[in-house]
């Protein structure tokens, strides 16, 4: 019943609904010729490739790019110089197709693969999650074999593509120059690629910064290309530095600035679509503190309802200067747990900070896929907060352990000062390390990682226990299960929940409540590819469980399954992405053998088993033992009524007929027979025994009468027995 993430295309398809792409069907033949143009210059509509209808879902089109020996040597001069074919695909929306000035670039595109080569560069699909294209070029190097592609903008979805194609001078100053370029649309059905452009471009010595909004310079004229910056010789090398409140890796994207810790901004982001921060910690080389950085999406403050479906990034800018946000492939740097747990309150906060200025960017999605027409606002508004600390003592725990409902410390203060965090009483003492980035310790009645829900305290263990509580929207309630040792067998017992809530609609309009059991951990704390079933954040949604049974039916825990001395949390909680309702709600926990009898059921069916053997056996004996002394209540031949009459004072009973025994008469006439004749010893032994037994008979006689005192008949008839 537990389920684990897989691979990143799993993620995708189960997180946020994506489907998957389907088998290509056909492709042109046709290959007309795309004009290459010099990068020096502003290039227009007689270099670009345009197609204003687009491509049908399904459908390939390959463009042929050459250039004659002659044309090549006007271009290079010598065979040192280093020349790059670019070619560029812009995803376009047009006001008119007859016009390529109407076109505005789409930022956003799924499963269309751009792919050049020297031959015609095949792609073959099939299910929704294997896609075979030809052997792609590993690397910038010359290649005289393999297919180029965009492998950042596959992975981002990016509606701009760009592929930078070293070419070899000494190759082509003594051949014609020909490439090929292949655009496949493998979207799903009935999703067609609405326009499109492709431009091919020859640049000597350096190759162009990308420039992804459609008939605009390089870099959005929001920034200036730098040339390897690195100090390199490879093509990729080449960035944009971005001016302003711009950024992306072509400073295409505004960007919101956070100038100073506690700086918080309203945000509104459309569905599907992406919200883009940054901010700058400088850290001191006499910190004598560990600094940390956080960031806080919080919905609460929205009244509902807040929309949307949002997931928060955080990257960390490598020191190269490189400017590339964070995108759906980046779920590593995601609050996946608040995303997934539905939480009002998302963060995530990191303590991975160097000496000197650490660049940050936050980034927000609003997926528009996971809950599809079930939410009542498509657009996610929330406030987002950023905060950091580079000295004093540490008090960054997220949303301030909820307000007033706990205390915050700092794991890595007290592991340099040789202290003890408060202990969390869900493990065994001493099993598990602090935390390394905060701890909240919870006042008395709350819990979770943030003190965020009101905490009850139960054992199991003899006893069972029933609450009725109600829950808030946006709100969770722990139950802190903790096992007696002495009075649960861990082989022997096993759990019973129940829950149901009690409400005139049915249980399958709850859809937006559940039911979480973690083993030695809070929610928040659940890791999803953990072996073991209670550390899984596995979610037990209500509307799930009345679609079988309402009131849902018992959940039982098998004992075996859990650890000595860990605690169990028990957690409900009422989302509030998609209603707003308050409920009330009973639950049982128990142990549903000690109802019954204190023998685990399978040993209960072994002795239920031996107990009938022996007392049918014991039966049996008693029986025989009866009938060997005559005691059976009703003999053959015999009264029914022992002293004789019917039962009224009236004599003759009613007797019972006489029952056959032995072996019937005709069945002894089957056997083998013969005469048996006796030896003239044989007779005078029977002879002598008949004496013998004649002789003891009158013996016995005289003695009875001697016993009776000579009682007449009384001695006559016991004489003749």
């Amino acid at each position: 019943m537990f389920w684990k993430y897989s691979s990143f295309l799993f993620l995708l398809n189960f997180v946020f609904g994506f489907q998957g792409v389907y088998s290509q069907r056909t492709c042109s033949t046709q290959r007309p010729t795309l004009p290459l143009g010099i990068a020096n210059g502003v290039l227009d509509y007689p270099n670009y490739g345009f197609r204003p209808k687009g491509l049908s879902s399904g459908v390939c089109e390959t463009w042929e790019v050459s250039l004659s020996q002659s044309d090549f040597l006007s271009i290079v001069t010598n065979s040192s110089e280093s020349v790059y074919l670019i070619v560029e695909f812009w995803n376009l929306q047009c006001a008119s197709i007859k016009n390529i000035s109407t076109c505005t670039s789409v930022d956003t595109m799924s499963n269309v693969y751009v792919l050049a080569a020297q031959t015609i560069p095949q792609v073959v699909a099939f299910s929704s999650a294997n896609i075979y294209t030809p052997p792609l070029v590993s690397n910038t190097t010359y290649a005289t074999y393999g297919s180029y592609q965009d492998i950042d903008a596959n992975s981002y979805q990016r509606g701009y593509h760009r592929l930078v194609i070293p070419l070899r001078t000494d190759l082509y100053l003594a051949s014609n120059f020909t490439w090929e370029i292949g655009v496949y649309n493998l979207q799903n059905p009935n999703s067609a690629l609405a326009s499109y452009a492709v431009l091919a471009t020859i640049s000597k010595n350096e190759p162009s910064c990308p420039q992804p909004v459609f008939r605009t310079g390089s870099c959005s004229n929001n920034g200036v290309c730098s040339v390897n910056p690195l100090g390199t010789t490879s093509a990729s090398s080449v960035m944009c530095v971005c001016a302003g409140n711009y950024g992306d890796y072509a400073c295409q994207t505004n960007v919101r600035r956070f100038n100073s810790s506690g700086d918080t901004t309203m945000v509104s982001v459309s569905a599907n679509g992406w919200f883009y921060g940054q901010f700058k910690v400088t850290v001191s080389p006499n910190s004598f503190m560990k600094p940390a950085a956080l960031v806080e999406l919080d919905r609460s403050v929205v009244p509902f309802p807040a929309g949307g479906d949002p997931l928060l990034f955080l990257m960390k800018r490598p020191n190269s200067g490189g400017t590339m946000f964070p995108s759906l492939s980046d779920l590593n740097l995601a609050d996946i747990v608040g995303y997934y747990f539905q939480q009002e309150q998302h963060y995530i906060l990191t303590r991975d900070l160097d000496v000197g200025d650490n660049y940050f960017y936050v980034a927000v999605y609003n997926n528009n896929n996971r809950f599809s027409t079930l939410l009542p606002q498509a657009t996610a508004r929330f406030q987002l907060t950023v905060k950091w600390q580079v000295w004093g003592a540490f008090n960054l725990c997220p949303f301030q352990c909820s307000g007033n409902h706990g205390t915050c410390y700092d794991p890595y203060a007290y592991s340099i000062s040789g202290k003890n965090l408060p202990y969390s009483g869900l493990v065994p003492y001493g099993t598990v390390p602090a935390p390394a980035k905060f701890y909240c310790g919870c006042r008395s009645g709350y819990g979770g990682d943030l003190c965020d829900g009101y905490l009850f305290n139960y054992t199991i263990g003899g006893f069972s226990w029933r609450d009725v509580s109600s829950s808030a929207p946006g709100a969770w309630t722990y139950y802190l299960l903790t096992i007696d040792p002495n009075r649960f067998s861990y082989k022997m017992n096993d759990v019973a929940i129940e829950w149901s809530i009690r409400s005139s609609l049915p249980g399958t309009s709850f859809y937006n409540t559940f039911m979480t059991i973690d083993e030695g951990v809070y929610p928040r704390s659940s890791n999803f590819n953990s072996a073991d079933p209670f550390r899984r954040g596995f979610l037990f949604y209500y509307s799930s469980l009345a679609q079988k049974s309402d009131p849902p039916a018992t959940l039982i825990i098998d004992g075996s399954e859990m650890k000595p001395g860990y605690a169990y949390v028990l957690g409900i909680y009422n989302s509030k992405y998609l209603q707003d309702t308050l409920f009330t709600y009973t639950l049982s926990v128990y142990e549903p053998s000690s109802t019954t009898t204190w023998l685990h059921p399978y040993m209960s069916v072994v002795l239920g088993i031996a107990a009938a053997v022996v007392l049918c056996f014991s039966m049996t004996i008693v029986r025989r033992y009866m009938q060997h002394n005559g005691w059976s209540p009703v003999q053959e031949g015999a009264s029914l009524y022992p002293f004789g009459g019917n039962g009224n004072g009236a004599g003759n009973g009613v007797q019972m007929s006489t029952r056959a025994r032995g072996v019937p008469e005709e069945l002894i006439g089957t056997f083998h027979t013969y005469t048996y004749h006796a030896t003239e010893e044989d007779r005078r032994h029977i002879r002598q025994t008949r004496r013998e037994a004649r002789r003891h008979q009158r013996q016995r006689g005289l003695l009875a009468a001697a016993t009776t005192g000579g009682g007449g008949g009384g001695g006559e008839g016991l004489a003749g027995l």
